[in-house]
């Protein structure tokens, strides 16, 4: 996965805009930094289980909706970052951005966000559809 924190990207905008460096370049972390299992694992205690594409798949799972950040496309997490990296791009690990995350959400960070268009934001699994999918783990 290729996971970027809006801190890192951030910083490496404002740098790239004080040195008045030209270009094109992909932000986010470069391939191979991090994987769908360390980005769960940092999040806590979840009980983790596996379920291979082709039954997500084949079981009808929405890519990135029901699903987040499982896109199974070819490609998908393998965008090179070599240009940002030149430049000057770095990346935190995910387990720091992670509890970043977790410590801003328990501080009740999350009821100061405005709830802009929250009607097109993906509804969470429903417990049926959550157990049918663990159900082919």
């Amino acid at each position: 996965m290729q996971l970027i924190d809006a801190r890192d990207l951030a910083t490496f905008l404002i740098d790239l805009a004080e040195q008045r460096t030209p270009g094109t370049f992909n932000g986010t972390a470069p391939i191979g930094q991090t994987t769908f299992r360390e980005v769960l694992e940092a999040a806590g205690d979840a009980d983790l289980r596996w379920i291979p594409d082709g039954a997500l798949a084949a079981a009808g799972v929405e890519p990135w909706t029901e699903l987040p950040l499982w896109l199974p496309a070819a490609g998908t997490w393998r965008v090179s970052t070599t240009r940002a990296q030149a430049a000057g791009l770095r990346t935190r690990p995910i387990a720091a951005t992670v509890a970043d995350v977790a410590a801003w959400l328990r501080a009740g960070g999350e009821a100061g966000l405005p709830d802009w268009h929250a009607e097109l934001r993906p509804q969470p699994l429903s417990p049926e559809r959550e157990a049918e999918l663990l159900a082919l783990a």
